[in-house]
C-alpha cells in the first residue's frame, strides 16, 4: 500500500497537474545570504524568495479546467487525495504499532477519510455548482453499507484496498480528460472508502467504549 502511495502521489503531482513546478523550499525562510555577497547577488537571491512565494500564492487557487468545463480546485482535490493516504497510515500504526489498539486515532482518522472522500468525490464528479449539495446522500445509510458489522481488523484491510484502488487509477495521470469507463470504476471506489471508513468509525467508537 505504502508503494502505492508514493507512485500514485507522484502521479498526481507531477503528471495530473502541470501547474506545479520544481520542488520548493520546505520552509518560509530564504535561503543564507554569503558574507562576502555583493549588494546585486543579494537583490537577485531576495528576488528569487519573493517570486517562490508568489508561485506558492497562486498554486493555492490554481484551477484545472476540465473538457466539460467543470473547473478542478487543485489545492483541494490534492488535500484530499493526499489526507486520505496519510489518514490510513495513521489507522494501520494504531491497529499495529501502539501497545493498545487505539481505537479513539482509528475512529478520528477514519471519519477524517469519510469528509475528505466525500469532498473529492463531489469535487471530481459532480456536476459544477453541485458540490455542497447535500454531502451527506454521499455517505450510505448504516443498514445498507455493506461494510457495516464487520471486525476492526477486516475493516482496515478493506478500507486500504479500496484507497489502493483509488488511488492507483490511471485517471489521476489525465484529470482533464473524461473517461467515463474509468472515472465511474473511480468514483465507485470512492463511495466504498466512504462506506468502509463510515463503517469503521462506527465500529473503532463501539470498541472504544467498552
Amino acid at each position: 500500500m505504502k508503494n502505492l502511495i508514493f507512485v500514485a502521489l507522484a502521479i498526481i503531482v507531477a503528471g495530473a497537474f502541470s501547474i506545479v513546478g520544481a520542488q520548493e523550499p520546505t520552509t518560509g525562510s530564504p535561503p543564507p545570504i554569503g558574507d562576502n555577497a555583493t549588494p546585486v547577488d543579494n537583490s537577485i537571491k531576495l528576488r528569487s524568495v519573493e517570486l517562490e512565494r508568489i508561485k506558492r500564492e497562486a498554486e493555492k487557487t490554481a484551477v484545472l479546467r476540465r473538457e466539460d468545463g467543470k473547473e478542478l480546485k487543485f489545492s483541494i482535490v490534492k488535500e484530499d487525495f493526499e489526507g486520505i493516504q496519510k489518514e490510513q497510515m495513521l489507522i494501520v500504526d494504531a491497529y499495529t504499532k501502539s501497545r493498545e489498539i487505539n481505537y479513539q486515532q482509528i475512529s478520528k482518522s477514519s471519519n477524517k477519510i469519510t469528509e475528505m472522500a466525500v469532498r473529492l468525490r463531489a469535487n471530481v464528479f459532480a456536476p459544477e455548482g453541485s458540490e455542497n449539495k447535500d454531502e451527506g446522500d454521499a455517505g450510505v445509510a448504516e443498514a445498507a453499507n455493506p461494510f457495516v458489522g464487520k471486525s476492526v481488523r477486516d475493516l482496515i484491510v478493506a478500507l486500504d484496498n479500496v484507497i489502493g484502488a483509488v488511488v492507483s487509477n490511471p485517471m489521476w495521470q489525465k484529470l482533464a480528460v473524461i473517461d467515463p469507463e474509468t472515472s465511474s470504476v473511480v468514483e465507485a471506489n470512492l463511495l466504498d472508502v466512504i462506506n468502509a471508513s463510515t463503517a469503521l468509525w462506527l465500529e473503532s467508537n463501539k470498541m472504544s467504549s467498552k
